[in-house]
């Protein structure tokens, strides 16, 4: 609910409101699908299609194979971490 309020209250006070906040929204989804297209490619490359498709935790095993086993257990910790949806 306060992102609601935030982005109504920035387009309030925003000079060029009309044309800045899409814009503004469509750079940040594109920001964020490059990089989500970026991981996957780092996927694949690192892994392979195979040990994608195998792997319980792909993010883990990416930076194992990049950090080695600090990393694996940086992300495993990361992502264990994280609050459960109920």
């Amino acid at each position: 609910m306060a992102a609601i309020r935030t982005s109504s209250i920035s387009r309030a006070t925003c000079a060029e409101a009309r044309r800045r906040l899409p814009i503004g929204i469509a750079g940040g989804m594109a920001i964020v699908t490059a990089l989500y297209m970026l991981l996957n490619v780092a996927y694949l490359r690192a892994l392979g299609a195979a040990g994608v498709a195998t792997s319980p935790l792909v993010a883990g095993d990416l930076a194992r194979a990049a950090l080695g086993p600090a990393g694996d257990a940086f992300v495993s910790l990361a992502i264990s971490s994280r609050p459960q949806a109920s």
